[in-house]
């Protein structure tokens, strides 16, 4: 896991640290005008299991803990997330498939993040280009955080890149302390989007 330098930092953007790790297509969204990323709760539950396929030649690949966006994490690391007080997730039960069937791996959770905070500092962060949406799908060039407008949430996406997931330092720590491999964490002002 790599750790920032920076003590002082409340929030970090999570992700995965294994380049050559198992790779996902994307997840299909559970209804026509309802998304992994739009932060809402669904009006009608997926059915379960979800079957995410594998991405074509990565069946073998080392299964990771942590898979981006939309966010589906192993059965230790959501264990992980709600002892550590993350409770603004409907989580639903996956199984990682490959394209011929001859792959299928449980013990996975498909993760629908409630909230989508618009917690951009506007006066320390930087967009590219500057007239550019600040909304959803923002370019960002370095995100700073503004404390006061996240609410206290120890996981959360942000509004302006719907992308990015970000966890409190306390949901930080208690990954690391769990020694879950190839999750990392980098500072806001890391973000490019």
């Amino acid at each position: 896991m790599s750790t920032p330098p920076d003590d002082s930092a409340e929030y970090f953007v999570i992700g995965r640290a294994n380049p050559r790790g198992m790779l996902l297509y994307s997840l299909p969204d559970p209804n026509d005008d309802e998304g992994w990323a739009l932060g809402r709760r669904f009006m009608a539950a997926p059915g379960e299991p979800i079957e995410v396929e594998i991405l074509t030649g990565y069946e073998a690949a080392a299964p990771l803990h942590w898979f981006g966006t939309p966010p589906i994490v192993s059965n230790a690391l959501f264990d992980v997330l709600k002892a550590a007080g993350v409770s603004n997730i409907d989580a639903y039960d996956v199984v990682l498939v490959s394209e011929d069937g001859r792959t299928r791996l449980g013990g996975y959770k498909a993760l629908n993040i409630i909230g989508r905070l618009p917690a951009a500092d506007p006066r320390g962060t930087r967009y590219a280009p500057e007239n550019a949406s600040r909304h959803i799908d923002a370019s960002i060039d370095s995100l700073k955080i503004d404390p006061t407008r996240t609410g206290g949430a120890l996981m959360f996406r942000l509004a302006e890149s719907s992308g990015a997931v970000l966890v409190h330092k306390r949901v930080k720590e208690a990954i690391e302390a769990a020694r879950l491999p190839w999750i990392s964490f980098s500072l806001p002002s890391q973000l490019v989007s």
